[in-house]
């Protein structure tokens, strides 16, 4: 029976340190039972009629009720690995697996008046602590899984002021042109870059804001990112050196997509071997803009060939397609 008790308390540390981890360790990525499970559900769901939608509440509910039964589980094992940890308080009969399984849950839950109680200060300093983590944790991993939707409606904000500004990069770059200069895109850039920034912290903290997708093309962060960071990269390396907007603004928006995308390591993006195309200058050459070469700009983008991987992968597992990046 001790290894009962053993198993049981196993359980139970490991969801205190899941939920921990998962909630507060804000650097700390999802937590390994989390990470795994989240993983699941999203390769079981995503396939299926409307799961890309429904991929973000089952798989928050998935978590939420898998920290639920396995603290129910780990508690009815150290209870249960002593046939005399409990008793009736109505009768004298022997006890069964049933009744263990519904002191912990009551206890856990809400540490009513029940029809069983702990049979010694020992068993009673346990059922407290049972009481505790029910009251603690479970509450702290439900306000955590419901502070993720105020993080998905920000996350969906972003995109949608980013995509407000045009379909594409080169439709942005082509409206932002005045004929001189990309001067006009600086308050814009600031903003990009300074919102950016801020959901990247979000998906440290939130890691399971990765599973929430939708099928709306202008509330899609996923494809939002990846044209910004084309766009970026053309008034980087593709514009006459003239004819940039603020370099400073330029670098800040660059490393906000940068920072973003060093979430994607802790959470269930598969990074694959080829980058993300690259953007065609034609287009904007036959618009006059001041760009340059397509060899040359080719050359110069070969040194983020890393950061295009990451972008392709991010595209990739929100079922978006690179065509879907140039919407004309």
């Amino acid at each position: 029976m001790k290894v009962l008790f053993l198993f049981g308390t196993l359980i139970v540390l490991a969801v205190i340190l899941d939920i921990i981890w998962t909630t507060l360790w804000i650097d700390g990525g999802a937590g390994f039972i989390t990470h795994r499970l989240s993983n699941m559900v999203w390769k079981m769901i995503s396939k299926m009629p409307l799961g890309k939608e429904l991929s973000g509440p089952i798989t928050l509910m998935s978590v939420l009720l898998t920290w639920i039964a396995l603290l129910w589980l780990g508690w009815t094992l150290v209870f249960a690995s002593h046939p005399h940890s409990i008793y009736s308080t109505l009768n004298n009969h022997t006890l069964h697996w049933e009744n263990f399984i519904y002191y912990a849950g009551y206890t856990i839950f809400t540490l009513g008046s029940g029809d069983y109680a702990p049979t010694s200060p020992f068993w009673q300093i346990l059922t407290n602590l049972a009481s505790g983590t029910g009251t603690l944790f479970l509450a702290l991993g439900t306000s955590y899984i419901l502070t993720i939707v105020g993080a998905v409606v920000d996350k969906r904000i972003f995109a949608r002021g980013f995509f407000s500004m045009g379909a594409s990069s080169d439709e942005i770059l082509i409206d932002s042109w005045n004929g001189e200069n990309f001067s006009a895109m600086d308050s814009s850039l600031a903003e990009l870059a300074s919102e950016l920034s801020a959901l990247a912290v979000r998906h440290k903290a939130y890691p399971l804001l990765h599973y929430y997708h939708t099928k709306e093309r202008n509330e899609a962060s996923a494809l939002a990112i990846p044209i910004l960071d084309n766009l970026l990269f053309i008034l980087e390396y593709g514009i006459e050196e003239k004819s940039k907007p603020n370099p400073i603004l330029l670098k800040k928006a660059r490393n906000a997509v940068e920072d973003y995308l060093g979430t994607l390591e802790k959470a269930y993006i598969t990074i694959p071997e080829e980058p993300l195309v690259l953007p065609d200058l034609e287009r904007l050459a036959k618009e006059k803009l001041p760009v340059i070469e397509n060899e040359v700009f080719e050359m110069k983008m070969a040194v983020v060939k890393n950061r295009r991987r990451k972008l392709l992968g991010l595209l990739v597992e929100d079922m978006w397609s690179e065509d879907d990046l140039n919407v004309l």
